[in-house]
């Protein structure tokens, strides 16, 4: 019995006298255009509107590196209205990833994870959209607008940030910004970057 005894105590002072490792340090995140925007003014070429009422704004990127996306990003005109943010992989019809968002603040960049996060890869084109849903001050399309930046009607595509290219936009009343018909409106368009994000580490 006293043999017993000595030796748990044994065993505790070894766990006590063991070090705890530190904790992992936590992943870096990046922000490609929340990054941008302060670039996207008239002293760079460039002009910052709030425009196309039509009820999807999307811009399409490419990334010069495997990641994973762990939050989508919109910087509102207004408070109050809800968006439905998506992330999509091109040649694919259904969403890489969806949320419904309410922003509160405009002015900045709003972040909101994912249920789950995203991997992305070279070689494939993504897209991040935002949907009018509801809400707004008027109850009318003008309230579909959005933050967009342009370079006096001339392409502002390709922009790189950080391992993030972006390469296209899309305007449309579908949710799905890819999508074409003869009854689908949709307006490709190279002279507006909408003010969405991703969050990637």
């Amino acid at each position: 019995m006293k043999t017993s005894f000595l030796l748990i105590a044994f065993v505790l002072i070894i766990q006590s006298c063991t070090p705890t490792p530190p904790p992992a340090p936590a992943a870096t995140t990046y922000h490609p255009m929340d990054l941008s925007i302060p670039n996207f003014t008239n002293a760079n070429g460039y002009q910052q509107q709030k425009t196309m009422d039509l009820k999807t704004h999307a811009y399409s990127f490419t990334a010069s590196q495997a990641a994973t996306i762990t939050k989508l990003g919109y910087q509102p005109w207004v408070a109050g209205i809800t968006y439905k943010l998506a992330l999509w992989q091109v040649g694919n019809i259904t969403p890489l990833a969806t949320i419904t968002v309410t922003p509160s603040t405009i002015g900045v960049m709003q972040f909101f994870p994912l249920s789950a996060p995203v991997a992305i890869t070279t070689g494939n084109t993504y897209i991040v959209s935002r949907m009018y849903l509801s809400g707004g001050p008027t109850g009318y399309t003008s309230d579909f607008v959005g933050n967009v930046a342009n370079m006096n009607g001339n392409s502002v595509y390709p922009y790189t940030q950080q391992a993030i290219t972006f390469t296209d936009g899309y305007f449309t009343d579908n949710f799905d910004p890819l999508l074409t018909g003869s009854n689908v409106v949709n307006a490709p368009n190279n002279t507006l970057l909408p003010f969405l994000d991703v969050e990637y580490q």
